[in-house]
């Protein structure tokens, strides 16, 4: 899913040609100037995040991760056992120390149901970076 905010911004660098540092840096900074408009809705995070250990995104991640899935199934299970509020709070966590919106669940889950793959990646970081 395009952001059409970045693309207008990098539409906007006069003078570049191709994909320039600048036109990168404009599109870096208007998607983080609306990242940092984000709420962030914990309870949801946490439905979004055990969607994603749900047919069928948890199949493309498991295709996508290969070796590397059934370690974050074990995380994820571990997860899993605590409350609703500590996962939502731990989510909230990775996403702010990282500065990574990205890893937002639900933008997973919605990057996945786009069929974009590479979403399963940062589905691992995240587990990988919960209750550290």
């Amino acid at each position: 899913m395009a952001d059409a905010g970045a693309d207008a911004v990098v539409g906007e660098v006069e003078g570049e040609v191709g994909n320039s540092f600048k036109k990168v840096a404009a599109a870096d900074q208007a998607f983080k100037e609306q990242a940092t408009k984000t709420v962030i809705d914990p309870a949801l995070e946490v439905d979004a995040l055990a969607a994603l250990f749900r047919p069928p995104l948890c199949t493309l991640c498991a295709a996508t991760l290969g070796a590397r899935w059934p370690g974050i199934v074990l995380k994820h299970e571990a997860v899993a056992k605590k409350s609703e509020e500590e996962v939502g709070n731990a989510i909230c966590s990775v996403v702010e120390v990282l500065d990574a919106v990205h890893l937002l669940p639900s933008g997973i889950r919605a990057r996945l149901e786009d069929g974009i793959r590479p979403a399963c990646y940062g589905l691992a970081t995240l587990i990988d970076n919960l209750f550290k």
